[in-house]
């Protein structure tokens, strides 16, 4: 049952600067949906990040879905993240009357930009619980072409059948690349749990945006910078106006896809 109810109003309320005012947007939305909502504030490397948890179902192996709430310091975060989080509260809009088979935690973490402690401080928790595998949302609000990474993941169980399904309904509009520039994914790989970070640019930005990624990490300028990039971090172009209802609408049909195909093979 899909929910093709407008997804832009949750970015426009959840847009903002002040990180208080942006996690209260975020709680006060939860509170509407009636979900039950666990807040856990854990100490890791001498910070205290406030990750945002809704846990559906019971049991394990469970499927994390994923998107950081936090934005970088002054910036609206509005594709960066406020698009992937309003795409994970529009599912849990839907999965809140008919959840998945498999048992899901919808995680909002907090301080992605600083460093992914929201991700760790996670990780190092459930750490001892049979996570299945971990999908993350971050900037999916502006383009027609979802790119999904790293290749390696999207290659190998349990994630290569939803991978492969995903790219078939896409029409050429979803892409598997070889890397995307470093998220929460990570966390979750660095203890060998299968990851993958979706997001979202327009087609002509794809073939820039993998030769920047290495450039990027290695803190060097790249020759050519994807159209997307002036969309965050307070780049010309980091706004709410930018934030498309398309390309959200079409992240939430590949990874409600994705979550089909892992509850049907992986739900016992």
């Amino acid at each position: 049952m899909a929910d093709a109810a407008p997804i832009l109003p949750f970015v426009q309320r959840l847009a903002v600067p002040d990180p208080a005012t942006r996690r209260g947007a975020l709680l006060a939305i939860l509170r509407e949906l009636g979900v039950p909502v666990l807040r856990y504030c854990d100490e890791i490397a001498g910070r205290t990040p406030e990750n945002i948890v809704v846990r559906l179902g019971q049991g394990a192996p469970r499927l994390v879905l994923a998107a950081h709430y936090d934005s970088a310091p002054g910036s609206s975060g509005a594709n960066d993240n406020a698009a992937g989080v309003a795409i994970l509260l529009s599912l849990l809009r839907e999965y809140r009357q008919h959840p998945p088979a498999l048992p899901c935690d919808i995680v909002f973490f907090d301080l992605e930009e600083a460093g992914g402690w929201g991700s760790r401080a996670y990780v190092e928790r459930f750490a001892t619980e049979h996570i299945l595998a971990m999908l993350n949302l971050d900037v999916c609000g502006f383009g027609d072409t979802i790119l999904l990474g790293p290749r390696h993941s999207c290659e190998e169980w349990p994630l290569q059948a939803a991978v492969d399904t995903a790219v078939q309904r896409g029409a050429g509009r979803v892409r598997v690349v070889r890397h995307l520039p470093l998220g929460d994914d990570a966390s979750f790989a660095a203890v060998g749990i299968p990851s993958l970070s979706v997001t979202i640019a327009p087609e002509a930005d794809v073939e820039p945006l993998l030769e920047a990624v290495p450039l990027m990490r290695q803190l060097r300028p790249a020759a050519r910078m994807p159209a997307v990039a002036e969309t965050i971090h307070n780049g010309p172009r980091d706004s709410v106006d930018v934030v498309e209802e398309a390309a959200m609408q079409a992240v939430r049909a590949c990874v409600r896809g994705m979550v089909a195909v892992l509850s049907q093979a992986y739900s016992g």
